[in-house]
């Protein structure tokens, strides 16, 4: 039945989302439950935790708030790319679903945030299909992606997403290959100058070193 409903147009599916949403998180709700930072994080994911450990609510608020405009993004982007229908929120409803079934993917995590970030950079790639000159959207999806990295270091990873879609979509220019390198470095060269600020510089180096030696540990 819930499936009918978002399946087809009618504004019900709107309301739906609220309930839905707050069955879900009813049980963890104003628990405020933190994912503790990895030991190779660099970024901003430790200081969030550190301002919004003694505010359980506002963090519960924060993952329902993430999870909602994700869902949003998500669902917009199968729209906007002729992939759902118009006014149909099962996109949405299945990643709110998916979401929330178990406890641990209701915690406020490093993944969770980064992923908001990655998804705005998959809007990007889509809108690049037949632009002749994809100059702004190359930056915006290298910048995010960048900036999800310093939530979730190893987000960094789908920078390659934007190369793979160059490829698919054939672009042989030297300058959307250079711009997509020239956001990785503007986020770089800010957060170098706030990191310098604080005398930071050296820890986030040895965080460097020991994501990449555990990677390779691994490995």
């Amino acid at each position: 039945m819930l499936l009918r409903i978002f399946r087809s147009q009618s504004p019900v599916q709107f309301l739906i989302l609220l309930p839905l949403m707050f069955g879900l998180w009813y049980s963890t709700f104003g628990n405020g439950i933190v994912e503790v930072p990895a030991n190779f994080d660099i970024g901003l994911y430790k200081l969030i935790t550190t301002q919004l450990s003694p505010y359980p609510y506002l963090t519960s608020v924060l993952v329902v708030l993430l999870v909602s405009f994700q869902a949003i993004i998500l669902n917009y982007l199968l729209i906007k790319n002729n992939l759902s229908p118009r006014n149909n929120l099962l996109p949405a409803y299945i990643f709110i679903l998916l979401s929330g079934s178990t406890q641990t993917l209701t915690e406020l995590s490093a993944p969770l945030i980064a992923s908001f970030f990655i998804l705005l950079a998959v809007v990007e790639l889509f809108g690049m299909f037949d632009l002749k000159d994809p100059f702004v959207e190359c930056f915006n999806a290298s910048f995010v992606i960048t900036a999800a990295s310093f939530f979730y270091f190893p987000a960094i990873a789908f920078f390659l997403l934007i190369w793979v879609s160059f490829m698919i979509y054939r672009i042989v220019s030297w300058r959307e290959w250079i711009i997509s390198i020239i956001g990785v470095s503007t986020v770089c060269l800010f957060s170098w100058i706030y990191y310098f600020w604080v005398n930071q510089e050296y820890a986030v180096w040895n965080y460097l070193q020991q994501f990449f030696g555990y990677t390779l540990f691994c490995l």
